[in-house]
């Protein structure tokens, strides 16, 4: 209709306090004006609701749950209601830098090609401290290759066109309750084109409270699911093989089966890789290529330690990807995981994070 605005910020919230007013605000403080910004409560039970209402923004419009849906059916719900040719996400508890919608906005109507849009991000903790950052990986068939492992665009970075998101895809998939950007990226990626800009324009702040982390399985079971079927989307197969399973597997959730050797691991790694390449060459000359290799041969070491051979075979192909990996500290955490085994690891997991990784 006439008049609509370029640009739907698209925001849902449950219990968003304490974040949630630092999140609004920066939204409001974009050097791109032309927006509407859509914050769709679900039934919050603390003062969300009324944070919302106590803002004289006209860009701002409240839409109130009845009950509490959900995320995904609430991002549906403001997906329909979106009057913007462009959709940008951010949820309650991130942050959008200043210029984030006027160089997301410039770079989507550069390339018609390109369907989503991401940002590089920084993880920001309870303070709002940096602590870290997100992986980055910007070429379009190298994210291709990520997402057949993990999710490598930050939901809260994310802008996209909303003709071809609600009309084409439906939007979300109401039967995915974790990792929903996911399993849409994915479907979208079969068909289109996905970026990721190299600027940071988005903070994404990591809280041990966050739903995933309070359903661990349930999110392992649905990213699992999303990654095997984007080894059928993306590499044309009817039947993956069970040694491949077992890997993309073991890689997403960081716990092999018991039994399983590194060199098995590493095999399929390599046979995943080859029919990739195969599929689309223009990958084996992306530098990002070989980046993204190196963590994942890196993880079969650590994945695998009493295959001492095999782990160090998957150790050395990581360090010969990138240099970086051969760190003391990291060496010497392989070493314990050889003496200790699956033990050393769970307690290592138990007393360190690793914020800074992971896709969504």
């Amino acid at each position: 209709m006439p008049g609509d605005p370029p640009i739907t910020v698209l925001m849902t919230v449950y219990n968003g306090l304490p974040y949630l007013e630092e999140a609004i605000d920066s939204i409001l403080a974009q050097t791109f004006r032309g927006f509407e910004f859509l914050i769709v409560d679900d039934a919050s039970t603390d003062a969300s609701r009324e944070l919302i209402a106590s803002y004289r923004d006209g860009r701002i419009h409240l839409i109130a749950n009845d009950q509490n849906v959900g995320q995904t059916r609430s991002l549906n719900r403001g997906l329909e209601l979106a009057r913007g040719e462009f959709v940008a996400r951010l949820d309650h508890d991130d942050r959008a830098h200043p210029e984030r919608l006027e160089r997301q906005y410039a770079f989507l109507t550069a390339k018609p090609d390109v369907a989503i849009a991401g940002t590089a991000s920084r993880v920001i903790d309870e303070k709002g401290l940096v602590i870290g950052k997100r992986p980055f990986f910007g070429s379009p068939t190298v994210i291709l290759w990520t997402m057949l492992f993990e999710c490598v665009l930050t939901h809260s970075s994310t802008m996209f066109r909303r003709s071809l998101i609600w009309n084409e895809f439906g939007g979300y998939d109401d039967g995915v309750r974790f990792a929903e950007d996911f399993d849409l990226w994915s479907r979208v990626a079969a068909q289109h084109r996905l970026a990721n800009m190299p600027d940071v324009l988005t903070d994404s702040r990591y809280l041990e409270s966050s739903k995933s982390r309070k359903h661990l399985q349930e999110m392992y079971d649905q990213t699992n699911q999303t990654i095997l079927a984007n080894v059928s989307r993306f590499l044309n197969m009817e039947e993956i093989p069970a040694s491949w399973r077992r890997f993309l597997v073991a890689q997403n959730i960081y716990l092999a089966e018991p039994g399983t050797r590194a060199t098995e691991l590493s095999g399929a790694l390599e046979e995943i890789k080859s029919v990739f390449v195969d599929r689309y060459p223009e990958v084996a000359s992306e530098p990002e290529f070989k980046v993204h290799l190196a963590p994942l041969y890196w993880q079969i070491a650590n994945l695998c330690p009493r295959d001492r051979v095999g782990s160090m075979k998957a150790w050395n192909r990581s360090r010969a990807l990138d240099a970086a990996i051969g760190t003391p500290a990291n060496f010497a955490r392989l070493w314990a995981l050889w003496l200790g085994g699956a033990e050393a690891r769970c307690l290592y997991r138990r007393f360190c994070r690793t914020p800074a990784t992971g896709g969504s």
